[in-house]
């Protein structure tokens, strides 16, 4: 699993299209590891709960363009 795919699984959460289960399972780890994914992006675990998480997305976005550079 590279940098870039758990950004794009965590943007799936931060946005409530998918559940921490369905990312973990999309990266093919456990639900704990997949917390420590998102506490490494610096995601509150109710990121993906509407109203969406701003400064989370914020935070995605500007990582994603760092990686993509």
């Amino acid at each position: 699993m590279t940098r870039d795919e758990q950004l794009r699984i965590a943007h799936l959460y931060c946005n409530g299209k998918k559940t921490l289960q369905q990312c973990a399972e999309l990266l093919d780890m456990d639900i704990e590891r997949m917390m420590d994914v998102l506490y490494k992006l610096d995601i509150p675990l109710d990121g993906g709960r509407p109203p969406f998480n701003k400064p989370a997305m914020k935070l995605l976005r500007q990582r994603r363009t760092q990686v993509s550079s």
